[in-house]
């Protein structure tokens, strides 16, 4: 017994408990009744109950009780011992008025069990509190209809045997003292197998495991000292201790009991790592020669530590049918189709090369083009020279020239294909510089006449102008490609 408390060892099938067992007080509530009647173990100079102890007397005359030592308005008390003469009951019934605007009703009943050598074994109450209006003052009994607003009740049994200090059965608290035990890592990343390890930001509960001995008394275990504090830290969450990883690097944790028994356990922190790598929505898998397509890289999760990605075609080969350029500052490539055929590009984590995916991309090759498109197409860009000038075919439908005397013209065309020809029709001429009209002239039309049109050769090399004019008189010309 220490001051108003007892302490008591107890020991479970896990472990040894060191409680404590506080001495309650007079509130109508059922924890602090029970807790009251635990309290029948020791009488106050703590020795075993034996008889009437103090203490039963004290709940006899206590509130709950109230009625052996006070009498009250409409108070029946009755004590009777059973016929085994080994059990009391006791019986108290009257009404409270103490508050005028709250009467209350009260049936109890007490009961105590005695061996043969008069100590007290096992005891019962029931509390019933009922509303002043549920009783019959004239019958001095509650009414039919009267139904308990509180009902406690409570029951313990005790047994007997010599003092802790002269048994020689008696539990050793040394023998139940922590001396080794381990860091648990089951909730690391690493999950309990092989080194520590945690991400950069984890925060882990610190556990411990393979405590000796197997039962044993709870203790505290606090963290002693940490070999690198940029790497790892702690903190108190209520009663729970916290180990959190704030860069990656190494650092040991050293952790101890309050009898000074230690553990310690290096762990690895690394940054984050690359989990998944997929392509956004939208993707191409088919581009044209010529064409250029972006395919952007999704790196998960997005705080991973390093998200840098390589991308490379399957094989050399492929490089012949595209080109791979990677913006790895917007998380993409572009593919431009060279050739016809089909390429593989296999996109994977720098920081963690077995996480990566792949796409295949077939380049269609353009069909070929004949007739007309096909001549134009020979013509787009091309110079045609002779000694008379030049003539460049900038686009589809415009051109220059610039002939012999300073005569310069942009002009217009289509072409026609006739009778096997490919004409060249000039649709109009615009000078671009002071026109000499006695010198070499570009004319309008496809040529000098229907049978004498302007041709160019369906290889285009060669362009022939046969409305050239010079003074009065047309003539032709032939302008071979440069």
């Amino acid at each position: 017994m220490e001051g108003n408390t007892l302490r008591d060892l107890l020991l479970t099938d896990k472990k040894v408990t060191d409680t404590e067992i506080g001495v309650v007080g007079e509130d109508l509530e059922q924890e602090k009744v029970d807790n009251y009647l635990k309290l029948a173990r020791y009488d106050w100079n703590n020795n075993v109950v034996y008889g009437f102890s103090n203490l039963v007397n004290e709940i006899i005359k206590g509130k709950y009780f109230y009625g052996f030592d006070s009498a009250k308005e409409g108070m029946q008390a009755s004590i009777a011992k059973e016929d085994d003469l080994t059990k009391y009951s006791f019986e108290t019934k009257y009404l409270d008025d103490s508050v005028s605007y709250d009467k209350k009703y009260y049936e109890n009943a007490l009961s105590f069990t005695f061996d043969n050598n008069d100590q007290l074994t096992a005891g019962q109450y029931d509390i019933k509190e009922y509303d002043a209006s549920d009783y019959d003052a004239e019958n001095k009994k509650l009414t039919a209809s009267a139904t308990p607003r509180k009902n406690l009740s409570s029951s313990f049994s005790l047994a007997y045997g010599r003092r802790g200090e002269e048994d020689d059965e008696a539990l050793d608290k040394s023998d139940y003292l922590i001396q080794s035990f381990e860091i648990d890592t089951s909730g690391f990343r690493n999950q309990g197998e092989g080194e520590a390890l945690l991400y950069v930001g984890d925060q882990e509960p610190l556990e411990v495991k393979n405590v000796l001995p197997a039962i044993y008394l709870e203790d505290t275990f606090t963290v002693k000292s940490i070999s690198d504090t940029s790497v790892l830290s702690t903190s108190k969450q209520g009663k729970a201790t916290y180990i959190t990883a704030l860069k990656s690097g190494e650092a040991t944790i050293e952790v101890e009991t309050s009898m000074l028994k230690t553990a310690s356990l290096k762990v690895k922190v690394i940054d984050i790592p690359v989990s998944k790598i997929e392509f956004g929505a939208n993707v191409q898998k088919e581009i044209d020669v010529g064409q250029k397509a972006e395919y952007k890289v999704e790196v998960s999760p997005v705080n991973a530590g390093d998200r840098s990605w390589t991308a490379e075609f399957e094989n050399e080969e492929m490089k012949n049918i595209a080109s791979l350029t990677i913006d790895q500052d917007n998380s993409k490539f572009i593919l431009e189709g060279l050739s016809g055929g089909k390429v593989k590009i296999i996109v994977k984590s720098v920081s963690n090369p077995e996480v990566g995916a792949s796409i295949e991309v077939t380049v269609k090759a353009k069909a070929e083009e004949t007739g007309i498109d096909a001549v134009k197409a020979l013509m787009i860009g091309s110079t045609y020279k002779s000694s008379l000038g030049t003539l460049i075919i900038k686009d589809g439908t415009n051109g220059t020239a610039s002939l012999s005397g300073g005569n310069e013209y942009t002009f217009t065309y289509h072409l026609i294909e006739q009778s096997g020809d490919f004409v060249f029709s000039i649709d109009s001429v615009t000078p671009t510089s002071s026109i000499n009209d006695k010198r070499y002239q570009l004319q309008t039309g496809i040529g000098r006449s229907s049978r004498e049109p302007n041709t160019i050769s369906e290889d285009g090399k060669t362009l022939k102008i046969t409305n050239i004019k010079y003074g009065e008189s047309p003539m032709t010309v032939s302008f071979p490609k440069k």
